[in-house]
């Protein structure tokens, strides 16, 4: 074994015993529960060029050492086995889904309070968002005098209403011909080209029209881009008070408050990639707030495009090989799910 197996196979046993025991862990125990086949004094010298490394970390209370950042992102990235989920778990999860089937912010729900339920962390899942691209229909509505309703419907099903200041009194063929106009821009190109296309159709609209039409689209493309419509599912926030590094009340309590900033939830949740599994590891994160925490996302898609995400926030010392098996299997069932509900 060269030297750099050797650390990385130490470094490996340490990560495995502080997961599962929340313990600083020493040469000793390493040199007893784990077949590493090198002394307990070799052990030593190899932690102390891990801990050199940034990859080791003394608490001020132990003779031991635990992992850092750096050395969760090595594990993850390669050292980690994915854990497949078991035929039980598998079935319990069917079980959950079945009286849910058919509606999209249900399942949605139902999903973190699986995640929560079969990790012990806590978890979050966020809904479908409005964006330009899956925009399906606009119908202006007349309410009153001075107010008219944009309804904006999306191809997933999603639903924004928006109530409209305007000067007079607009009759109902008026704000028909504006909705059918948007409607062919949206055929036409994203919203966010709409300045681009709109002079090509001005010409069936009178000046009026066009006043009314100019002074919609930025509305639209404000509705877009704010977070008002979106839900977030959390569960389990208690159970941060399971793990020892919470016991600490004011720590606690931060975590808890954070459940509280719904934008905060949506940018944690909107910060990974577009697809595939994202984990986020303590001070890797860019928000104050979880420094202390690892964050594993997940998103899920209809027909190769992401509509929301799913996760789970825990300590650093995170199951991470049991939450990514999991994630990988709920997403596909997922994914599944909202096909059969927006499209079947």
């Amino acid at each position: 074994m060269d030297i750099r197996e050797r650390k990385m196979k130490i470094l490996h046993a340490i990560i495995k015993d502080y997961i599962a025991t929340a313990e600083p862990v020493g040469s000793r125990t390493l040199a007893k529960k784990y077949n590493l086949g090198i002394s307990p004094a070799t052990i030593r010298n190899e932690m102390a060029d891990l801990e050199e490394m940034g990859f080791l970390e003394q608490p001020h209370t132990s003779s031991g050492r635990v992992p850092s950042d750096k050395a969760y992102r090595i594990y993850v990235d390669q050292l980690m086995k994915v854990e497949k989920i078991n035929k039980v778990i598998e079935e319990t999860i069917n079980k959950e889904y079945e009286s849910h089937v058919g509606e999209l912010d249900k399942i949605i729900s139902q999903t973190s309070k699986i995640l929560s339920n079969l990790t012990n962390y806590t978890s979050l899942a966020l809904t479908p968002q409005l964006c330009s691209a899956s925009i399906k229909h606009i119908q202006l509505v007349p309410l009153q005098e001075d107010k008219i309703l944009m309804v904006i419907i999306s191809k997933e099903g999603v639903v924004r209403n928006v109530v409209i200041n305007i000067d007079k009194k607009i009759n109902s063929d008026t704000l028909i011909k504006i909705s059918n106009v948007l409607n062919e821009l949206i055929r036409r190109s994203s919203i966010l080209q709409f300045e681009q296309e709109v002079f090509d159709i001005l010409n069936v609209l009178n000046e009026e029209e066009r006043i009314l039409l100019r002074d919609i689209i930025p509305i639209i493309k404000d509705t877009l881009s704010n977070n008002d419509g979106i839900k977030v599912y959390t569960n389990g926030i208690t159970n941060i008070f399971n793990f020892p590094e919470f016991k600490d009340l004011e720590k606690a309590k931060e975590f808890i408050d954070l459940w509280e900033q719904k934008n905060i939830l949506v940018q944690l949740l909107s910060s990974g990639t577009d697809d595939g599994i994202n984990i986020t590891i303590g001070s890797e994160n860019k928000m104050d707030e979880v420094r202390e925490c690892s964050l594993i996302t997940a998103t899920y898609q209809l027909n190769g495009r992401t509509l929301g995400t799913i996760g789970v926030i825990g300590p650093t010392r995170m199951e991470y090989s049991r939450v990514v098996g999991l994630l990988n299997h709920l997403t596909g069932q997922l994914n599944e799910l909202v096909k059969r509900t927006l499209i079947d």
